[in-house]
Formats: structure tokens, sequence, C-alpha cells
């Protein structure tokens, strides 16, 4: 099968950050007093040079220019989207979790903390496989996941095992 290279396509990230009249309105205006730095960052996806997509994220954050510089920001933002796609892309795609509901709120709850308890077993007892498609694919497996919820004992001694 051969992989479609995609040409001409880049990425421009552009982040500005205020710690002066956008934080004081945050942190007064609408109460939230600890904030001492605000972000706008601007994702641009141009392909051949033609703008194919744009993005527009705000952060806040309680660390002030010094703890926290505009490049650390960015840094600090970028991990937090790794942590996002990492979970919730699976949760979503693959466990199709946005179709899933609950009218009971505690049943909810239970129920998310379920899936993440599943996630994380299968993440865990899954032995490492060298193509990542596959490695990922096998990640995202609700079928063999509730297999290690129903199996309490089994789960938790290969846990332990390892």
């Amino acid at each position: 099968m051969k992989k479609k290279k995609v040409t001409g396509q880049r990425t421009t990230r552009e982040l500005w950050i205020c710690d002066d009249i956008a934080a004081s309105y945050i942190r007064e205006e609408l109460d939230f007093p600890s904030v001492l730095q605000v972000g706008y960052l601007r994702r641009r996806t141009y392909n051949a040079d033609v703008l194919e997509k744009e993005e527009h994220h705000y952060g806040a954050t309680s660390h002030s220019r010094e703890e926290l510089s505009p490049e650390k920001f960015l840094e600090t933002t970028r991990k937090h989207w790794e942590v996002e796609n990492g979970l919730h892309h699976v949760k979503d795609r693959s466990w199709l979790e946005d179709h899933q509901h609950s009218k009971d709120r505690e049943k909810g709850g239970i129920l998310g903390t379920l899936r993440n308890l599943s996630l994380n077993a299968m993440r865990v007892l899954l032995p490492p496989d060298p193509d990542r498609k596959k490695r990922k694919y096998q990640k995202s497996l609700p079928r063999q996941a509730i297999s290690c919820l129903v199996n309490p004992v089994k789960t938790l001694a290969k846990l332990v095992g390892i």
C-alpha cells in the first residue's frame, strides 16, 4: 500500500499573550481572581499556499510572565492537546462515547469512570507492537477492555505481574 505524500502543506502558529488589560478584565469583571496572563493562539494550515483551515484557541493561567514565558505558554498548551488527543480521541472515535447518554447524572459518572478504567487497562495490558497503526488500533478496542472489567481478578493479577 502506497502512502500518499502531502506536498506543500504547512502549519503556522501565532501566539499573543496579554498580562495587563485582558487579564485584568478576566480577573475583575469575570471573577477569576488568580488569572495573570491570557493567551490567544491562531493556527493556520496551508496547502500549496492556500489557506485550508484556521483555528482559534484561548487560554488563561495564574502564572506570571516571569514564571511562564510565551514559549513555555505555547509548550504547555501543546502538551495539553497531546493529552486531549491521546485520551479523548480514542474515547470519542473508537468507543463512540459522545453517542452514549445517561439521564441519571450518577450513572453517567460511573460509566465515564468505567470507560477510563477500561482504556487504561487496555493500554497497560496489551503488549507493545512495533507496528504503530496496529498498536493504536489494539489500544482502542472496547470489547477487549470490557473483558478486563468483567474479569477483575484476572485483570488485577495481570496488572500486578507487570
